[in-house]
């Protein structure tokens, strides 16, 4: 699954980043801020290559059928299981005729072991976006756009972190071409091939990171920063207050060296013999 999601761009910046695709897209007027930690409910940017202005989404797809938006609150409507996308009632419209794709910095993902569980980091190497396919709707007397993330079984790469992942599309590639192009019918071997799941370690990475990321309150830079970085730099600290206290300081060294020593001198006279007193 994919419950949480880093954007390390802003609104502005973002254009700049989709050049590094060939692709011209333009800001919209309205600014958003970055975001190391988004969560469902949360608005972040969605592209769909019939606009040339990036639009922001809640996420969490509210079908445009809906009498009463505040009941899908409560459904977890963020993710789509690609296997179901054509069989639901739920998906199949939007991925007919609702597709797009869901631009980020990385995706985290926590690895189950026992009752506890671990947050990882998934992100290009080269620090460029990644894309995640996805769908979205309208309700319109809501003036209310959501999109979802599609999932699919993880390759055999990522499977010791967890049984799914996001499905992640390479501009470019035919997948991409396919899935946001014109094609308003899918069968489900056509949909297993263009939303195949990939983690190509060549370009991608995966590695372990803050307990913060569980928070969503908790919006900073270091929660997409490898686990080891961060408690290295503790420990280094840490070592150095350490030998500050077990180290002496030279002045400390010369009072210790300048005092008698008075239980060594009543040892010394109780060892001495006596010399004989006369009366």
């Amino acid at each position: 699954m994919c419950g949480r999601y880093a954007m390390a761009y802003s609104s502005d910046e973002l254009p700049q980043q989709f050049a590094h695709y060939n692709m011209n897209i333009k800001a919209p007027e309205k600014h958003y801020d970055k975001s190391y930690n988004v969560a469902p409910t949360n608005v972040s940017a969605v592209y769909r290559p019939k606009d040339d202005v990036l639009k922001y989404m809640k996420w969490g797809l509210v079908p445009h059928w809906t009498k009463d938006v505040a009941n899908f609150k409560s459904f977890r409507t963020f993710n789509a299981r690609e296997e179901s996308l054509q069989s639901s009632r739920m998906w199949s419209q939007c991925c007919n005729h609702k597709r797009c794709v869901i631009p980020i910095s990385g995706y985290y993902e926590w690895k189950t072991n026992g009752r506890s569980k671990t947050p990882f980091y998934v992100t290009r190497k080269d620090n460029k976006l990644m894309f995640l396919a996805g769908m979205y709707d309208y309700v319109q007397k809501d003036d209310l756009y959501t999109y979802t993330i599609i999932t699919g079984n993880a390759p055999e790469g990522l499977k010791w972190l967890h049984e799914r992942m996001p499905v992640v599309l390479e501009p470019g590639t035919d997948s991409w071409n396919n899935w946001l192009g014109d094609q308003n019918k899918w069968s489900q071997e056509e949909l297993d091939k263009v939303l195949a799941t990939i983690f190509n370690e060549e370009t991608m990475e995966c590695y372990q990171v803050s307990n913060d990321v569980g928070k969503v309150s908790i919006n900073e830079g270091y929660l997409t920063k490898p686990i080891f970085k961060q408690n290295k730099g503790v420990k280094q600290e840490d070592s150095q207050t350490q030998e500050e206290k077990q180290s002496p300081k030279k002045e400390d060294i010369q009072v210790k060296e300048e005092k008698p020593n008075p239980r060594k001198r009543d040892i010394v006279q109780m060892l001495s013999p006596r010399k004989k007193q006369h009366h």
